[in-house]
């Protein structure tokens, strides 16, 4: 699935009760009209119209199914900062189209600032990201003039109700035996390693990946099985840890906001970083925190209203309370999104074939022997 989010187009204002319904929705995706219905004080055939509006007027893209990727194979997450030179409008779309198609690199972001581009990329191991990144530059050929491979060992959503402006708007209810599972996603156990899965269970995440509204009786037409079983698979997936959240992609470009990365080195003070992270966790517009271990400590995204200082301010006090362990900051704009997805595309394919022949060449003694202070478990 690819699509452009932050050209420049009309802005959409979202009144209170549309607000509220994609807050739901962003809450689990999977919730029906009817139980959005019952928290946002509409009927469910007025729910389904206003997020058909959304649908139609592009501010929700897709309904994502996301996983926990380490669960089924995908161990190493990898952002790539790309600059370019020399290259025209229509070498930089060639190049867009061609980069998009590559499975593995599930979110692109087109930038303003030091950077040119940022990929997102996952890899079974270290061995298939050199694969990539071959792949990467001869893409870009001569047109490349400078790549930074971040290595990302976290990776955590913080504040996905940036629309909101404040207002105070909370579930009051989890449903229990629904389509959406929010009872068994707040009360999981947590299970470690690598999860068996087969050809129904592939099949399932195939359809609904970027589909993740779809009823069991639409997924079981789908794949000529019953209701109920696509249930049971599912809520298993889920209890394994397999399935995570499932949320909808928001063009927040349509509704007045603009992304900015903030990229961090820090002195090595330990509590500092996680006063950092706590500080973080409580900023309204702040949307995911990563960190990386080479040559940036930490990668904020944030959500900001188009027009006006929230960034400066933020900038101002970031730097006011943290200033102390901040050897380096960098600022980047997101421009416009070129792709954006959870889960590789051909994921079938991955599981049954590619993962298979990694996993049984894996010799890490090589690797361990050149980087001997990297510990590879």
């Amino acid at each position: 699935v690819n699509y452009l989010i932050g050209i420049m187009e009309d802005i959409m204002n979202l009144d209170i009760k549309n607000k509220r319904i994609l807050y739901e929705l962003m809450t689990n995706a999977r919730f029906s009209f009817k139980n959005i219905a019952e928290r946002v004080g509409l009927s469910a055939n007025a729910v389904k119209a206003r997020v058909d509006g959304m649908i139609h007027d592009k501010i929700i893209e897709i309904f994502c199914q996301t996983i926990i990727r380490s669960h089924v194979g995908l161990d190493i997450e990898f952002n790539i900062l790309i600059k370019l030179k020399n290259i025209t409008v229509e070498n930089k779309r060639e190049a867009i189209e061609k980069l998009s198609k590559i499975e593995r690199i599930l979110h692109i972001m087109e930038l303003q600032g030091r950077w040119d581009f940022s990929l997102s990329i996952v890899c079974i191991n270290v061995f298939e990201l050199r694969k990539y990144i071959d792949i990467i530059k001869q893409i870009l050929t001569e047109h490349l003039y400078e790549m930074d491979v971040l290595i990302i060992n976290k990776h955590r959503f913080l504040q996905k109700y940036y629309f909101l402006e404040g207002l105070n708007i909370k579930s009051t209810k989890v449903y229990k035996n629904d389509s959406s599972f929010q009872l068994e996603l707040l009360n999981r156990k947590y299970y470690r390693g690598l999860v068996k899965l087969d050809d129904l269970d592939l099949h399932i995440i195939e359809i609904i990946k970027n589909n993740c509204r779809l009823s069991f009786e639409e997924i079981g037409k789908l794949l000529n099985k019953e209701p109920q079983s696509i249930k049971y698979r599912m809520r298993r997936m889920v209890q394994l840890n397999v399935l995570a959240e499932s949320i909808p992609v928001i063009n927040y470009s349509k509704i007045g906001y603009e992304k900015y990365i903030l990229l961090l080195e820090l002195k090595g003070n330990v509590e500092r970083k996680k006063q950092l992270f706590t500080f973080m966790k409580n900023v309204p517009y702040a949307y995911e925190y990563m960190t990386s271990i080479n040559s940036w400590d930490i990668i904020i995204t944030l959500h900001v209203k188009k027009g006006s200082n929230t960034f400066e301010r933020f900038n101002t006090e970031l730097i006011d309370k943290f200033g102390d362990v901040l050897l380096n900051c960098e600022v980047l704009h997101v421009t416009q999104e070129h792709k954006y997805e959870f889960i590789p595309g051909n994921f079938i394919k991955f599981y049954t074939q590619e993962l298979k022949e990694n996993l049984n060449k894996r010799d890490f003694d090589e690797f361990t022997e050149k980087f001997p202070s990297l510990k590879i478990i």
